[in-house]
């Protein structure tokens, strides 16, 4: 089948009085999904079909990929009830199904059934955003997106009745807040960008809603939450680099400012024993823990550069803190509101632990650890009674043996001479120690967030085959810290990709892999981060896998029209500024392709993406056929269903998934 060849259209783009050639800037339409340009997507059907056309051979890998991906889950589970007020909510997924259905056990110790999402699917895809509980346990408000623009539909269904009512309200985000005595609920509308900017409230009764906030300043945007104790909604209007809160009692309407954006600080807001508690890093990045009282912020855990405060949770006459040091998670608790701190144990050296939210009147702590080699375990501490218990693990029914493999803990010292954490899984028997293993390298590194090392169950198809699959631990994300993450960002960011490169070489240095058998893979963001590690060093690598690669960076920057661009201004830096434009411009992937061998790539997107637009990799890709100076395999696929997450349901991620591994498996 003949390669597709996109069409060279001349464009200039006026940037600080210099032009800019982009010979693919047609392929760009922002109002894809309803004018469906037929150039455009006659181009993404060839695209599209010239993949299928090289996946055809590797049917029987892929279908053997799919089923090892399979045999991994648990194809009838429940998750762990979470009581309230009695009530017992639980979610529940059959064989067959793609979706979860969400039941609970009511007063009468009778199951009920809450919500079905697999009911909700009439489309091939569905999003199911929020799904709130109101007080009384009457009504429950959830909210579905069947596109993938990640514009909500909002809707309220009478529980015991199991029936949808009138109400229904189009175009919003995915929070909503009951008011105390049910009689309406708060929820948020994006602006034209998709940036969350107004909080309102909906009257059951009069049908009506009514503004409550409206965040006018581009660079902010607002969500709101319950508190830990259900007494207050909590408004948080937040940028990347400053927050400011607003609080009402649910019980009334009457907004009270508890912090101000002018103070250039991060923080996390909650409620509970008659107080209001904050993670704030006015003082030391890496956060401290206060109490607030009128203007007053009272040390709780004071700030110290090596303890990173990632999280809290309030219960009623306790409190719980997640947080990190030299790159590992910890969970401590107070039973006397931060008077006194005890610890709660981990078995392992390298393993991913997390709080995971239940209800505020609970006299345990639940929480998710894992590890490379320790699939998933819902654990629970009673701090009344001093006891530990296993209330859930993720089961493997194909069967896993983590005394097999290997975990290890690589620091890799990049272009600054930073030393760069890698965690490293290998299975024991088919390590060779000679570099004669390929490399799965996963990396991400941008809005600080963490790539955990967390169990990955359906790598182990990689690693079974001889892989060995690592996760860099790069600047930008806020692994080692907050400092980690604002040490790359802005004009700094190209530590990012210096880290991942560095990665990348210890590994092939240190007998792990070689270069020319390194696979790399990122998504959103860390497509972004394998597009310009591919254009360092084009060499280093065999595969680069970019789902959903923000890569057109510089272009897509410059248009403020364009969903969360200015926004991101925070992130990145404003390319109006001339020195931060020609910063971007120098690491931007699409901008910086040269006439060199590249290696095997295969990019994806979808059509709906409001997050990532179809067309940054669809120019990627163009203009790497146009220049490219040897024959690599090359693949663009785009979903025309989907939204930045891909194909939605436990079993469309698999099949995709499996489609990516027969990728870097099928190519000698």
């Amino acid at each position: 089948m003949n390669i597709p060849i996109a069409n060279k259209k001349d464009f200039v783009h006026n940037y600080h009085g210099k032009q800019y050639h982009d010979d693919y800037h047609w392929l760009k339409d922002t109002k894809i999904l309803t004018t469906k340009t037929p150039e455009i997507i006659s181009h993404l059907e060839a695209e599209n079909k010239y993949t299928e056309e090289f996946f055809k051979d590797k049917k029987d890998l892929i279908d053997t990929l799919y089923k090892e991906m399979v045999g991994r889950v648990k194809l009838d589970d429940e998750t762990v009830p979470v009581e309230i007020d009695g009530y017992k909510y639980f979610s529940r997924i059959k064989e067959n199904q793609n979706y979860y259905a969400h039941y609970r056990i009511n007063l009468n110790s009778k199951e009920e059934l809450v919500l079905d999402e697999n009911a909700l699917a009439i489309s091939d895809y569905l999003s199911v955003g929020a799904i709130s509980v109101s007080n009384t346990h009457k009504f429950v408000a959830y909210s579905l997106d069947r596109v993938g623009n990640e514009r909500y539909l909002l809707k309220i269904r009478d529980i015991s009745a199991n029936v949808d009512l009138e109400h229904e309200i189009d175009n919003v985000v995915d929070d909503i807040v009951w008011k105390s005595d049910d009689t309406g609920f708060y929820y948020v509308i994006p602006d034209e960008a998709w940036r969350p900017y107004k909080i309102m409230y909906y009257d059951l009764k009069s049908k009506l809603s009514h503004e409550i906030f409206h965040e006018k300043e581009e660079t902010f945007r607002v969500s709101i939450a319950k508190s830990s104790d259900s007494e207050y909604l909590l408004i948080d209007v937040r940028s990347y680099t400053a927050s400011e809160y607003y609080v009402t009692k649910l019980s009334e309407q009457n907004l009270t400012k508890i912090y101000d954006r002018s103070k250039n600080a991060i923080m996390y807001l909650d409620h509970g024993n008659n107080n209001f508690y904050a993670l704030v890093n006015d003082v030391e990045r890496n956060f401290r823990l206060v109490k607030i009282t009128g203007d007053k912020l009272e040390d709780i855990i004071s700030a110290d550069k090596k303890v990173y405060l990632r999280d809290m949770a309030l219960y009623d006459g306790a409190i719980a803190v997640h947080y990190r040091s030299n790159g590992l998670d910890y969970i401590k608790y107070s039973t006397d509101m931060g008077k006194s701190w005890n610890d709660i144990k981990f078995d392992q050296d390298s393993y991913s632990a997390s709080i995971m939210p239940t209800y505020y009147k609970n006299t345990s702590i639940r929480y998710n650890y894992s590890s490379l080699n320790t699939p998933n375990e819902v654990r629970n501490f009673d701090f009344k009674k001093n006891e530990y218990s296993l209330l859930k693990f993720l089961e493997i029914p194909s069967g896993f043996k983590k005394e097999e493999y290997t975990v290890k803990r690589e620091f890799a010292k990049s272009y600054d001479g930073t030393l760069v954490p890698v965690s490293v899984l290998y299975k024991t028997n088919l390590f060779k120690n000679n570099g004669e293993n390929p490399l799965y390298l996963y990396g991400y590194g941008s809005y600080s967030i963490s790539s955990d090392p967390k169990f990955n169950r359906n790598v182990i198809s990689l690693v079974d085959r001889g892989y060995v699959y690592a996760i860099a631990h790069i600047r930008g994300g806020d692994e080692m810290g907050f400092d980690w993450y604002e040490s790359a960002k802005f004009q700094t960011k190209k530590k990012t990709f210096e880290d991942f490169v560095s990665a990348a070489e210890h590994m092939a240095s240190n007998n792990y892999t070689k270069p020319g058998n390194i696979t790399i893979m990122g998504g959103s963001a860390g497509g972004m981060l394998v597009g310009a590690a591919m254009n360092m060093k084009p060499n280093l690598f065999k595969n680069v896998v970019a789902h959903v690669p923000f890569v057109d960076v510089i272009n897509t920057m410059m248009d403020s029209t364009l969903p969360l661009t200015v926004n991101e201004y925070m992130e990145w830096g404003d390319p109006n500024k001339k020195d931060i434009f020609e910063y971007i411009l120098s690491y931007a992937p699409y901008n910086n392709l040269n006439s060199v061998s590249y290696p095997n790539i295969y990019a994806t997107t979808s059509l709906g993406d409001t997050r990532v637009a179809y067309w940054e990799p669809a120019k990627w890709i163009a203009k790497i056929r146009e220049i490219k100076t040897n024959n690599p395999v090359i693949l663009f696929e785009t979903n025309m269903e989907a939204g930045h997450g891909g194909a939605s349901g436990r079993f469309g991620y698999l099949k995709d998934k499996a489609k990516e591994y027969a990728f870097i498996l099928g190519i000698e």
